[in-house]
């Protein structure tokens, strides 16, 4: 459903509008209800991509200089059938208006 409804249009757009991308864009969804509430893309590897990687089987090495070169295709990309999660902290009302429990203090 993802992959139908975001990921290709995404890539067929940058490429139809001439974006030559290389790289790794990854998708931070939040879904309730079975909508979509809040769509984020990130060009590159961050915090909540652990979970993903973790079930990767192929080296990261290997894809990254695939990318680069523009040989993805030649790579056979494994994943582990394990599963895995991501739990984020946020802040209640999140993604709409968010209200601030408190001050907050540096450390």
């Amino acid at each position: 459903m993802i992959v139908e409804t975001i990921m290709k249009p995404v890539h067929y757009g940058m490429g139809a509008d001439g974006i030559k991308f290389r790289g790794i864009l990854y998708a931070g969804l939040m879904i309730r209800d079975g909508s979509l509430r809040s769509l984020n893309l990130t060009a590159g590897l961050e915090i909540r991509t652990q979970p993903v990687l973790s079930r990767l089987s192929t080296d990261l090495l290997d894809i990254c200089l695939a990318l680069t070169e523009g040989k993805l295709a030649d790579v056979d990309v494994q994943w582990k059938p394990d599963p895995s999660v991501c739990v984020v902290l946020a802040s209640k009302g999140y993604p709409g208006n968010t209200k601030q429990a408190g001050k907050s203090r540096a450390y």
